[in-house]
């Protein structure tokens, strides 16, 4: 049985195969939308968990003015699309939560770095056309 998300277009698992089928391109895909959102809580999570898992209130900085629910459901999309994953510990007490980026995780944050300036490069180029046909 495989499972398709419609959100992101990809086949998610199979109960065949036992680990995710993921097409070769699903990381530019990701990547894609992530950085055609402006100011998206999602795209500053990726880039800050770069080199080293971050537990929650390390990460709770980037919410700004915005409540922790915001924090909380980011992470989940982000887990839910498979670019993160969180590690318990729970031999602490309280339990702690740590997320880290997956491999697929990584991809994403790359191939945002390279299309990032290609899309802001296109964007001022739509809003110059945008401004010389009003005129």
């Amino acid at each position: 049985m495989l499972i398709y998300d419609s959100t992101i277009g990809i086949v998610l698992s199979s109960q065949h195969g036992g680990g995710p089928l993921v097409e070769t391109h699903t990381h530019l895909k990701l990547a894609y939308d992530l950085v055609a959102e402006d100011g998206d809580l999602r795209r500053r999570i990726l880039v800050e968990l770069i080199g080293r898992p971050r537990r929650y209130f390390e990460l709770k900085p980037l919410l700004g003015r915005r409540r922790d629910h915001n924090l909380t459901v980011a992470l989940t999309r982000l887990q839910r699309d498979g670019l993160i994953d969180r590690r318990t510990d729970a031999r602490k007490r309280p339990v702690v939560h740590a997320y880290e980026l997956t491999p697929l995780g990584v991809q994403v944050v790359l191939a945002m770095q390279t299309i990032r300036p290609v899309h802001e490069a296109v964007s001022a180029y739509r809003k110059g056309r945008g401004s010389r046909a009003g005129s």
